[in-house]
């Protein structure tokens, strides 16, 4: 307010100095502007606080103060004008000087607003200017270099303002920047501190004053040696990590530091600390609270080593175990290891569900544990198998003594669960026991376990004794299956496995109708090793479906090039039937040996249906109608049941040789047949016995029941693919023999009659 009076008081003089009553007018406008921009300015203070963030107010406020600023810049040019007609001196000096300092001190003050400053350097200019061209003259040419000073000032002010604005962005984003790191470091779960070069504290988030127990502004411009200090003493660090820390400060190499931590406070916590030197040679430390990451890696490890079910080592920790107890074996002192089974358990967890099988689990578990106490240590090895690791002098005779406290504890019944089932137990118990110049060989356990494992499956299917302890001839029976096992893997790829055909003889004509493919190994040196030996070899090795499929198609394309009415029959294990690959295998045989399907039988047992009888019967009609013949083999063996001949698209029915063994001496056997022949031709089906190994069980046969093929050594034995395709195809003098054979029977068969 006092730039208003002081410049009507300039006016004032010039308008006395020059005797112009024009000026006094001037001065009493300018008072009378200038006194109206205080006032407005007083009452716009007053509303400020109403205003909030309207903007049309305020930019109504500030159109107000636009008009008033820019008629007050008008009395300035109206002075101007004015002192430039009187001709004085004085007074056109001082309204010059006036005018000229209140256009720079605008674009000083007002360069925010652009209409503000540009109005009022035209309002104080424009009557200027024109004044000095009407003059004329040099004053002409005065106004024309007015022009660029009036641009100049508007230049100014721009420029000012433009400054401004890029000052205020760049402020607004610093402060957001720092805003957003100071969010950041005080929710990021680590606590974090920064020190300068000099080792003074610049930066700290709450996280690390609650690890050390201080607030943020303690810590704050804290020297680094008097916070390690701090450090010390709540996490109760040890000499040693303080030392290794106090060097590395000393060193003043660039790189990091690290240690974890256990912090008691509020209950135990473990904190991995982290101090990294910067290029600047500042310092900054982290915190981070690992107790969850520790607990869980914690528990991953637990159960990594351990069955979660009872608690013992699992089969990953068993190795690490009896390396150990081998490692620290003394003279004297051998390493035992023993396999436990229970006997049973997936039958009575399939009857009695999978809570009570757990409920057993457990209860062998502790059990073992009692037995075996501090003497030895348990595992669960997977499943219903257990280990137990003995170390002791004479250990041979501390495994059988708790084998025969384990036998003893499961020859009585069990009762396990809430529901306090009663079970019976019985367990299979193997042992291997170290030698003690292995103890030190490498993957010794490995051979410990395989040697109990053998020494368990002896144990099972001994009917003396539940227990054994591996012995020199179960080493020699295994390297002997060992060897088996890889010289069947390789056989199939070698050529060494072939189909050997046993022919069936209609009992009407005497003549062969079907040939059976039975499996021989011939190995490269002639040997045949039997089929009683390498097929359960096979199955346990999970081959059988792969030599299956290769009988398959080796018996359609031997068959192929017999005669037309001569057909193959190939039996079929139940893992090949289920393996879901069994029609895709028979519709590329029959394709690329070009053998009508008609041709082709598979014989299958009564074993199949223990599984899915609906997809089972399924199966079995798609290859009835691709024209595939079905044979029920062994029939009168195992789980069999006279539902399935009416269940099952059957051709045929096999009577097992069980039956015919004892056909001379037992009536109910002969019974049986006789049964099984008559309902299978009332259905339609053909008979065929199997095992005729004489004349005499030929004609008894033919008397008692009139089947329609036999099968047995007393026509034939199975012979390899070139001896049956020579008997087939030039085989008169056989067939003469059959028929003799046949006529034979049947005379004898009607005396057995009479």
């Amino acid at each position: 307010m006092v730039g208003v009076p002081a410049t009507a008081l300039a006016v004032m003089l010039t308008a006395y100095a020059a005797k112009s009553p024009a000026l006094y007018a001037v001065a009493a406008m300018m008072f009378v502007i200038g006194l109206g921009r205080y006032i407005m300015g007083k009452r716009f203070e007053a509303a400020q606080e109403k205003l909030g963030r309207n903007t049309w107010a305020y930019r109504r406020w500030e159109l107000h103060h636009t008009l008033l600023a820019t008629f007050y810049a008008l009395m300035f040019g109206a002075w101007c004008a004015v002192a430039t007609y009187t001709g004085n001196q004085f007074a056109l000096f001082t309204a010059f000087t006036v005018t000229f300092a209140n256009l720079i001190g605008v674009s000083g003050r007002a360069f925010p607003i652009k209409r503000l400053v540009n109005g009022q350097a035209i309002a104080a200019s424009v009557p200027l200017i024109a004044c000095l061209v009407w003059i004329g003259g040099m004053y002409a040419w005065l106004a024309i270099l007015l022009t660029p000073y009036l641009i100049s000032v508007m230049l100014l002010a721009q420029r000012q303002r433009g400054n401004l604005l890029e000052n205020v962005i760049q402020r607004q984003t610093a402060q957001a920047l720092a805003s957003r790191i100071h969010t950041a470091l005080e929710n990021i779960p680590q606590g974090m501190c920064m020190f300068d070069a000099d080792g003074t504290t610049q930066v700290v988030n709450e996280q690390i004053a609650r690890f050390v127990g201080m607030s943020q502004d303690d810590l704050l411009g804290k020297p680094l040696p008097e916070l390690a200090l701090r450090f010390q003493s709540a996490f109760n660090l040890d000499r040693e990590t303080f030392d290794r820390y106090d060097q590395w400060m000393a060193s003043g190499e660039r790189s990091s530091f690290s240690a974890t931590f256990t912090l008691e406070r509020k209950g135990t916590c473990t904190v991995r600390f982290k101090s990294v030197r910067l290029e600047n040679g500042g310092i900054v430390i982290t915190m981070d609270d690992v107790t969850d990451e520790v607990r869980a890696a914690r528990q991953i490890d637990y159960m990594k080593r351990f069955d979660t079910l009872t608690g013992l080592m699992n089969r990953n920790e068993v190795p690490n175990h009896i390396t150990a107890e081998l490692n620290h074996a003394i003279a004297g002192q051998q390493v035992a290891v023993m396999v436990f089974n229970i006997d049973r358990f997936k039958e009575l967890n399939d009857l009695h569900g999978m809570r009570i099988g757990d409920d057993l689990v457990c209860a062998f578990a502790e059990k073992l544990e009692q037995i075996v106490g501090p003497r030895g240590n348990c595992a669960r090895f997977g499943g219903d198998e257990f280990v137990v690791v003995l170390r002791a002098p004479r250990c041979a005779d501390l495994a059988r003594h708790v084998a025969d406290l384990v036998s003893e504890a499961t020859d009585m019944p069990w009762i396990v669960g809430p529901t306090k089932q009663k079970l019976d137990v019985g367990t299979s118990i193997g042992i291997a026991v170290s030698d003690e110049e292995n103890h030190r060989k490498p993957s010794y356990c490995d051979a410990l376990l395989t040697e109990a494992a053998v020494a368990m499956a002896v144990a099972r299917r001994s009917a003396s004794s539940n227990w054994q302890i591996f012995n020199q001839q179960m080493r020699q029976d295994m390297e002997q299956q060992h060897k088996l096992q890889e010289d069947l893997r390789s056989a199939l790829d070698n050529g060494e496995l072939e189909p050997f055909f046993q022919p069936l003889v209609s009992t009407v004509t005497g003549q062969v109708t079907t040939c059976e493919a039975l499996l021989r190994w011939r190995r490269a040196n002639g040997d045949l090793v039997p089929p009683g030996i390498f097929i359960p070899v096979a199955e346990e090795m999970g081959l059988i479906s792969s030599i299956g499929d290769f009988i398959i198609h080796e018996s359609c394309k031997i068959c192929a090039t017999w005669p037309d009415n001569i057909r193959v029959a190939v039996n079929l294990s139940p893992l090949q039937f289920h393996n879901g690959k069994l029609l895709r295998v028979v519709d590329e045989a029959l394709i690329k040996s070009g053998l009508a399907a008609d041709r082709l039988e598979l014989e299958i047992t009564e074993s199949l249906m223990l599984n899915d009888v609906e997809a089972t019967i399924s199966v079995l009609q798609s290859l009835k109608d691709r024209g595939v013949r079905i044979s029920l083999d062994d029939f009168g063996t195992g789980y069999s049941s006279l539902s399935y001949m009416n269940q099952l698209p059957l051709d045929k029915v096999k009577i097992d040789r069980s039956f015919v063994v004892n056909l001379q001496t037992d009536e109910r056997s002969v019974s049986m047949v006789q049964a099984v022949t008559s309902l299978s031709q009332k259905l339609g089906l053909k008979v065929v016995v199997e095992g005729i190994e004489t004349d005499e069980q030929l004609a008894l046969l033919l008397a008692k029941a009139p089947v329609d093929e036999i099968q047995g050594y007393h026509f034939s034995r199975p012979q390899d693919a070139s001896a049956v395709a020579r008997q087939l195809v030039s085989g008169s003098a056989d067939r003469a023999e059959m028929m003799r054979m046949m006529r034979t029977a049947k005379s004898n068969s009607k005396l057995i009659a009479a």
